[in-house]
C-alpha cells in the first residue's frame, strides 16, 4: 500500500462530510478493487456516540483492531495485530478528476524538483491509450539544455515508442543529468515531453518539467561512541515489551552540520528480529539529564521515522533510513528518542553496544508510554549512550553572525563589527 496521507482528522458538531485532502494522490486504475485503511493513534479515546455512516455487506469488506482499554497495544500498519472482521465499509465520497476524452493521455507523477550537480532524477509518467483499439505510441523531448532520455520503467533501456493495448496504460521515466560546468546554483531547465499517437491522426499530448540546480553536496560520515557495554538497555532494550527512551549527543562529538539522512546503531548479533520503532530528534541546550522525570518535551522533537528495524545473527551496524531528514545544526546538542510499542519480548541476550560516559547522558523507561503526550512516568538515568554512525548530507556553510559592538545610532561611513563563524 501507498500512504497518500498523515494528519488531523478535524470534525464539527454538525452531521456532515469530512473532506480529506490526499498529501499524494493515488492513480486507480478502475479494473482491481481498491483498499483504504486508516491508522489512527490517539491515547484518549473519543465518546462512544462520535461514529461514521457505514453501508452493511454481504462479505466481510472490512477489518479492524482497536486497542484495549489499557492501551497495551499500539497499531501500526508494519506489524498489525490480529483484528476483527467487519461485514460493512464506511461511506466514502471520492473526487477523482476526468480521464481525457483523447486518443492519447500523458499524466506527470512527481513535481518539478531540485537537484544536485552532477546527479540524476527520474520524472515518472503514465501513458494512457484511451481508444478502443491497440496503439503505438511515439515518444519524443524538445527544448531543454540538459541531457534528458526515455527510458522504460524498469531503467534498463532507452526507448522512443511504446506500445499500449486499447483502455489501458505504460509508465514510463524521464531522466534529467544536471551538469556542473557552466551551471550555477538556482539555475533551471525546462523541457517538454509528447506522446503522440500513431493509429489516430497523430494525435498527441505534451506535458513539461522544470528541474533547478542546486550546489552539489557532499556526504559525512560522523560516528559517536565506540564503548563495548551491552546490558544499558539503549536505544531500545529487546526483551522488554515496550522501550522509550532520550540519549543526548554533544555537539563537539559529532562537529558535522547538515542533514541526517541514517543512523546506525551496533548490535551484538545475538539473534535475528525485526521490531517496530519511532526514532525522535531534535536540538538541546542540555548535556546530560538532571533527574529521572527530565524528559525532553515532544513539541521539541521531531519524528524522523516509523517503521521496522531488522537485526541480523551476526555483530554489525543496524541501518535506519530516515523518512524525514534532519537539519542539524552543529551548534546545539543532539537528542535522539527511540520508542519501541510493540508489546513484543526479544531475547534477553540482545543487545547494543553503548559507550559509558561520567554524565547521565540517557533517559530509559520500559513502562509503556505515549511520546507525543506529556510523560509523566519516571524514567531511568544512564551514564551512558548508544554507540551511533551518522550518515550527513552537507548542506554548505553554517553561518552564525555575532555582533561584536552593541545596537546604537551611527553616522554615516561608520559601521557596526560583526563576527562570522563558520
Amino acid at each position: 500500500m501507498t500512504r497518500v496521507y498523515s494528519g488531523p482528522l478535524a470534525v464539527s458538531k454538525n452531521e456532515d462530510w469530512i473532506k480529506i485532502t490526499l498529501e499524494n494522490p493515488f492513480f486507480y486504475n478502475n479494473t482491481d478493487n481498491l483498499v483504504i485503511a486508516i491508522d489512527e493513534n490517539k491515547t484518549s479515546a473519543h465518546s462512544v456516540h462520535d461514529t461514521f455512516f457505514c453501508t452493511e455487506s454481504s462479505t466481510n469488506t472490512g477489518l479492524i483492531y482497536t486497542q484495549d482499554l489499557s492501551y497495551s497495544i499500539d497499531p501500526t500498519p508494519v506489524f498489525p495485530s490480529q483484528g476483527q472482521t467487519k461485514s460493512a465499509i464506511p461511506n466514502i465520497r471520492m473526487e477523482i478528476p476526468p480521464v481525457s476524452n483523447n486518443q492519447v493521455q500523458i499524466v506527470r507523477i512527481n513535481e518539478d524538483k531540485e537537484v544536485e550537480m552532477e546527479r540524476t532524477y527520474n520524472y515518472t509518467f503514465k501513458v494512457f491509450n484511451n481508444g478502443s483499439t491497440s496503439d503505438t505510441i511515439d515518444l519524443a523531448l524538445n527544448n531543454g539544455s540538459w541531457t534528458y532520455t526515455i527510458r522504460d520503467m524498469m531503467d534498463t533501456q532507452d526507448i522512443n515508442t511504446i506500445a499500449i493495448n486499447a483502455y489501458c496504460l505504460t509508465e514510463v521515466i524521464v531522466k534529467v543529468f544536471v551538469p556542473y560546468n557552466g551551471v550555477n546554483d538556482g539555475d533551471s531547465d525546462t523541457s517538454v515531453f509528447t506522446v503522440t499517437s500513431q493509429a489516430s491522426n497523430q494525435m498527441s499530448d505534451s506535458v513539461s518539467m522544470g528541474t533547478t540546480a542546486v550546489e552539489t553536496l557532499s556526504d559525512v560520515k560522523a560516528q559517536v561512541g565506540s564503548g563495548s557495554s551491552t546490558d544499558q538497555g539503549l536505544p531500545i532494550k529487546p526483551e522488554a515489551n515496550y522501550t522509550y527512551s532520550q540519549s543526548i549527543y554533544l555537539a563537539q562529538s559529532i562537529d558535522k552540520y547538515g542533514y541526517i539522512q541514517k543512523i546506525k546503531y551496533y548490535y551484538n548479533g545475538n539473534s535475528a528480529w525485526t521490531d517496530y520503532i519511532r526514532v525522535y530528534m531534535g536540538h538541546t541546550k542540555l548535556t546530560q539529564f538532571t533527574s529521572n522525570s527530565d524528559w525532553i518535551s515532544y513539541t521539541d522533537l521531531t519524528q524522523v521515522y516509523a517503521g521496522g528495524m531488522t537485526t541480523q545473527a551476526s555483530e554489525g551496524w543496524v541501518e535506519i533510513p530516515l523518512d524525514e531528514p534532519f537539519l542539524y545544526n552543529k551548534k546545539d546538542n543532539l537528542v535522539i528518542g527511540v520508542y519501541k510499542p510493540s508489546n513484543n519480548a526479544i531475547s534477553g541476550g540482545d543487545g547494543f553496544y553503548c559507550t559509558l560516559s561520567n554524565m547521565n547522558q540517557s533517559l530509559v523507561t520500559t513502562s509503556f508510554v505515549n511520546p507525543t503526550q506529556a510523560i509523566i512516568n519516571e524514567g531511568q538515568l544512564l551514564s551512558a549512550y548508544p554507540n551511533i554512525d551518522f550518515n550527513i548530507k552537507g548542506a554548505g556553510y553554517s553561518l552564525n553572525l555575532s555582533q561584536i559592538t552593541p545596537n546604537t545610532s551611527i553616522d554615516i561611513g561608520v559601521g557596526i563589527i560583526m563576527l562570522l563563524n563558520l
